[in-house]
C-alpha cells in the first residue's frame, strides 16, 4: 500500500495499482468512516462509507474477485 496523510486520516492506495492507472484511495476517518477518492483527482469530491456497508463492499470483492470494465455498448467501437 502507498500511503499519503489527509482528512485526519491516511490515504492508501494498492501496491497493484501501476502508476499512470485509474485507482481510487481509500482513508479510514474519525467515527470509522471510510472515504474513497479518485487517485487522479485527489480534489475532486470523495464518497464516504459508514463500515458495515464498506466491509460488506470488501467481502463482495473477495468473493467475487476483481471486476473488468465492460466493453463496447452495441453500435460502438471497441
Amino acid at each position: 500500500m502507498h500511503r499519503r496523510t489527509g482528512l485526519g486520516g491516511a490515504w492508501r492506495k494498492s501496491s497493484r495499482c501501476a502508476t499512470g492507472e485509474s485507482c481510487v484511495e481509500v482513508a479510514t476517518l474519525q467515527d470509522d468512516v471510510i472515504a474513497v477518492r479518485d487517485s487522479k483527482n485527489a480534489t475532486a469530491s470523495k464518497i464516504h462509507f459508514t463500515m458495515e456497508p464498506w466491509s460488506d463492499f470488501v467481502c463482495h470483492l473477495r468473493v467475487a474477485g476483481p471486476v473488468s470494465p465492460p466493453g463496447p455498448r452495441p453500435g460502438e467501437r471497441g
